[in-house]
């Protein structure tokens, strides 16, 4: 099945070598923990992350 949501990584994958599995996923070109630990976030900056987490994951739950 396809999931396409602008909050969710994309599958693109998965690879075998020498006995390991790996995922292969959409780039993206900064991470959750690199955004927290940069800076401090503002009040309207976290409740924008919070919102676009939730949106991700509400969509994965409503396409299970």
């Amino acid at each position: 099945r396809k999931l396409e949501h602008v909050n969710i990584v994309k599958f693109i994958g998965l690879v075998k070598f020498n006995g390991r599995k790996s995922l292969l996923l959409e780039y993206c070109s900064s991470t959750l923990r690199s955004l927290l630990s940069a800076n401090p976030l503002e009040k309207s900056a976290i409740s924008n992350h919070a919102i676009q987490i939730a949106s991700g994951v509400n969509y994965l739950h409503q396409n299970q």
